[in-house]
């Protein structure tokens, strides 16, 4: 279960589960299961699993936790009968396949599970986040695990913050490995130039780039604010700044495009960054690149492999 059926972080770690799975039982039946399309789903089925979208609607979907409490909550209370509708329509469809298991990728999915809980031998739910830090969800994910058997957590600081919301809750670690066959110096290189649809950079020009969502969290202008102090310090170093990702999570706690590029050229540095777009493969990013930045400003995980 995932609530988006776009490729972020989060999606890249189902996807290496489902790679470990058809390795370790070739016969097992699995099937991925979104509330949203997009790209996700054929990568699952590359995979060789089975894939399926159930909508719910677009104010759930996008609904986050960025801007003030009161409309926030006002929004969830508004949606509440999309939110149950959604749940049982989501408890009907899992039901239906019969799983000994259900693996929840996102909060989403964990509170619509928690509203319905379907009837099956074990949940498991995938914390990748630190959900203490989310004013809403501190109060909605601990009622959730009704029939949650256990919760696998990315790293040892999310597992402490998990067992301090929900005691009761059995919480492993689990971390994210990284595919060194496929994160390596070598092969193909991305033309982050051509993608951005900038002039190429002159040789000897220092790539320095943030490869992530357009996050409010990522640090995307602590990133721009750092380029100029570069600037200001080196004027005659040759280097370009690159941002790598997009809006792919259609919540407020998203960036645009325009505001990260409007904040580029209030610092007067619109010249120096290329804005390029989602790249599906950020291993051919990474490779193009000098400098990997991660400028995360909230205590998060850092999804990617920097080489």
């Amino acid at each position: 279960m995932n609530p988006i059926g776009g490729l972020g972080g989060a999606e890249r770690v189902l996807l290496a589960v489902l790679q470990s799975l058809r390795e370790r039982m070739p016969d097992a039946s699995v099937t991925v299961v979104t509330l949203s399309g997009g790209p996700l789903l054929d990568e699952a089925r590359e995979h060789g699993a089975e894939a399926e979208v159930v909508e719910i609607a677009g104010g759930l979907q996008s609904f986050g936790e960025s801007g003030a409490q009161g409309a926030r909550l006002g929004r969830l209370l508004m949606a509440a009968p999309q939110l149950i509708s959604a749940a049982y329509r989501l408890r009907r469809r899992i039901e239906s396949r019969k799983p000994a298991i259900v693996h929840s990728f996102g909060l989403k999915t964990h509170l619509l599970m928690g509203l319905a809980p379907p009837r099956v031998t074990s949940i498991v739910w995938q914390v990748q986040d630190f959900y203490s830090a989310r004013t809403i969800s501190r109060s909605l994910v601990p009622w959730s695990t009704r029939r949650v058997a256990m919760a696998l957590a990315v790293s040892s600081a999310v597992a402490d913050d998990t067992r301090k919301m929900m005691p009761r809750l059995k919480v492993c670690v689990l971390e994210n490995a990284i595919d060194l066959l496929h994160f390596t110096p070598q092969g193909d290189v991305a033309d982050l130039d051509s993608l951005a649809g900038m002039a190429p950079a002159a040789s000897g020009t220092v790539r320095v780039g943030l490869v992530a969502t357009y996050a409010r969290w990522k640090g995307h202008l602590a990133f721009l604010e750092a380029a100029r102090r570069v600037l200001d310090v080196a004027p005659a170093v040759s280097v370009r700044f690159y941002i790598v990702g997009g809006p792919i999570y259609a919540t407020a706690g998203q960036f645009s495009r325009d505001e990260l590029a409007a904040q580029a050229r209030q610092l007067g540095i619109a010249d120096r960054v290329a804005f390029v777009p989602f790249q599906p493969q950020t291993s051919q990013a990474y490779r193009a690149l000098d400098v990997v930045v991660h400028a995360s400003t909230q205590r998060n995980l850092l999804w990617h492999a920097v080489l």
